[in-house]
């Protein structure tokens, strides 16, 4: 991935969880920058790209922003 924004706080409830990377909502199994989104957490989200994981986080003074 080149430069990738993971902005606010992922949606997560029981039937749903979406991230917002790069402006667009995404959930398990779509696809950003050639990377495959398989893991949403309220603080961070999962991807693979080449058989490789990345995590991105949201560090903890952005985790208590408000939306």
């Amino acid at each position: 991935l080149h430069i990738v924004f993971f902005k606010g706080l992922p949606v997560v409830s029981a039937n749903r969880r979406i991230a917002v990377i790069n402006g667009q909502r995404l959930a398990v199994g779509d696809r950003v920058q050639g990377a495959t989104v398989v893991e949403v957490q309220p603080f961070q989200v999962r991807l693979q790209r080449a058989g490789r994981d990345i995590t991105l986080r949201l560090t903890p003074p952005l985790a208590k922003e408000k939306l």
